[in-house]
C-alpha cells in the first residue's frame, strides 16, 4: 500500500525535497552501473568495428597469399597490331623475338546460290566428315529446303555450324568449323541428295594452323590465342609480322596490392591505438593487445624463402613505433629485380614455409571466427557482464524504492505527530 506524504503541511519543512535528495544519493550506485553498462555497450560496438577492419585486412592479405594472386609481372608487345601479350607470376623474365608467319584460320565453305532459302536441295542424305568422323543428316519430302539443311546440320552438333547468307545474287549455305586450324578441316558429300538442286561448295578459307617463332624456334598452334608457348604467357596473334615481347617485374601492380594491404593494416592499428587513450572504453583491454601483438609478430617473422629475402623490412615494408606500416617502393622494385621468387615466397605458401600474407589470413580467421574466435569470446564475456549489471540494477532499484517508502513513512509519521502537538497546544491556549 502506498505511503501518503503530507509534504511538510504541519512542520513547514519541505520533506518531499529532502526525500528526493536522499533517494538521489541512494541512486548514485545505480547511475554508476548504468554508466558502466553504456561503456560496455560502446566497447562492444568498437570491438565490432575492429573486427570488421580485421576482415578487410584479411581480404587485402588474400590478394598476396598465393603466387597467382601475387602476380607482379607484366607482358607487353612492341607492336600490338601484330600480337598482344599478358603475363602471370610463372612467366619468365626477359625479351623475346616473335615472328608470325600466318594466322590460324577457320575452315569455311560456301554453297552455290539459291533463289530462296526455301528452295529444295533434294531428299536423302547429306554428309560431312570432321577429324575422321562422318556425320549424316537426312532430309525428307516437305523438309528438304536449304533452310532445312541448315537446321539439320546444326542439330547434329558435330563440330560444323551452318548459316544462310544473302549476298545479293542469292541465298548461300555457309558451313564453318567450330575449331580453328587444321584440326577443323572437314569435307562434305551431297551425292546422297536427289530430287532437288544439291548444293555444291567452294572453299572460302582453309583451316590452317598458326605458324610463328619465338627466338627462332618454330611453333604451330591451332588457335591464335596461345597459352602454352611461353610458361605463364598468353599471346593473342592478330596479323603476320615481327615484334618483341617483354616480360618484366611489375612493381606497380604489386605496390597497389601492398598499398591496399598497408591501408587496411593501419586502419586496424589506428582503431586499437585510439583505445589506449585515458578514458577510452577499451583502454587496457587484453584482447586488443593480443590482436596487435599477433599482427606485429606475424609481420616481423623471418620466412625461409629459399632466396635472398627473409623479412618484410628487406623488401620495403617497415613498422614504425606506433606499429603502423609503410612501403618503400624503390626498395621493393630492387628486391623484385634481384630475386623475384624470394619476394613471392616471403608472402605466399611455398614448399619451404608459410608466407606472411598466408599466415595473416589464417591468424585473422582464428581471431574473428563467429563460433569460437577471440572476438566472439570477448563479446560473450562483455554481454554476460551487462546481464550481471542489469540484475544488480534491478536489485538496487528495489532497494531504493523500499528506502523511499521508508523515508515517506517516517516523515509522514513526523508530520502527523507535529499536527497532533499543534492541535493539543491550540486547545490548551483556548482554556
Amino acid at each position: 500500500m502506498p505511503v501518503i506524504s503530507f509534504g511538510g503541511v504541519a512542520s513547514g519543512i519541505d520533506t518531499d525535497s529532502i526525500v528526493a535528495q536522499m533517494v538521489a544519493l541512494r541512486r548514485r550506485p545505480i547511475t554508476a552501473l548504468e554508466t558502466q553498462k553504456t561503456d560496455i555497450k560502446h566497447g562492444i560496438s568498437i570491438l565490432d568495428d575492429i573486427r570488421e577492419n580485421l576482415l578487410k585486412l584479411q581480404t587485402a592479405a588474400e590478394k598476396l597469399d598465393t603466387a597467382a594472386e601475387f602476380s607482379a609481372k607484366s607482358g607487353s608487345s612492341a607492336n600490338e597490331s601484330i600480337l598482344t601479350a599478358s603475363a602471370s607470376s610463372a612467366s619468365p623474365l626477359g625479351t623475346f623475338a616473335l615472328v608470325v608467319s600466318n594466322l590460324a584460320e577457320t575452315h569455311r565453305l560456301a554453297s552455290s546460290a539459291y533463289t530462296n532459302s526455301t528452295d529444295s536441295v533434294g531428299t536423302g542424305t547429306f554428309s560431312f566428315t570432321l577429324n575422321g568422323t562422318q556425320t549424316d543428316v537426312t532430309l525428307s519430302a516437305g523438309a528438304d529446303s536449304l533452310a532445312d539443311l541448315k537446321t539439320a546440320i546444326n542439330d547434329a552438333g558435330a563440330g560444323v555450324t551452318a548459316s544462310i547468307m544473302n549476298d545479293g545474287s542469292g541465298y548461300r549455305l555457309l558451313l564453318s568449323s567450330d575449331e580453328t586450324g587444321s584440326a577443323g578441316v572437314f569435307t562434305v558429300d551431297a551425292s546422297g541428295l536427289s530430287g532437288g538442286t544439291a548444293p555444291t561448295f567452294t572453299t572460302q578459307s582453309t583451316g590452317i594452323d598458326a605458324n610463328f617463332s619465338i627466338d627462332g624456334i618454330a611453333i604451330t598452334s591451332s588457335s591464335n590465342t596461345i597459352t602454352d608457348a611461353l610458361e605463364g604467357v598468353t599471346l593473342n596473334l592478330k596479323t603476320t609480322g615481327s615484334t618483341t615481347v617483354t616480360i618484366e617485374s611489375n612493381a606497380d601492380d604489386l605496390a597497389t596490392n601492398l598499398t591496399e594491404f598497408i591501408t587496411a593494416y593501419n586502419a586496424v592499428i589506428d582503431a586499437i591505438n585510439a583505445q589506449s587513450e585515458d578514458g577510452a572504453p577499451l583502454n587496457g583491454n587484453s584482447l586488443l593487445r593480443s590482436v596487435q601483438s599477433r599482427l606485429g609478430t606475424t609481420l616481423a617473422t623471418a620466412v625461409d624463402t629459399g632466396g635472398d629475402f627473409r623479412t618484410t623490412g628487406e623488401v620495403g615494408l617497415t613498422l614504425d613505433r606506433e606499429g603502423k606500416l609503410s612501403l618503400d617502393k624503390t626498395k621493393l622494385t630492387a628486391a623484385l629485380e634481384q630475386d623475384y621468387q624470394s619476394v613471392v615466397n616471403l608472402f605466399v605458401d611455398s614448399n619451404n614455409a608459410t608466407g606472411i600474407a598466408a599466415s595473416l589470413v589464417t591468424s585473422i580467421d582464428g581471431m574473428t571466427d563467429f563460433a569460437d574466435g577471440l572476438f566472439r569470446s570477448r563479446k560473450d564475456s562483455m554481454n554476460d557482464e551487462i546481464k550481471r549489471i542489469d540484475s544488480n540494477i534491478e536489485r538496487q532499484e528495489r532497494s531504493v524504492t523500499s528506502y523511499e517508502q521508508l523515508l515517506n513513512r517516517k516523515f509522514t509519521a513526523m508530520e502527523i505527530a507535529i499536527a497532533r502537538l499543534q492541535a493539543q497546544s491550540g486547545g490548551l491556549v483556548g482554556l
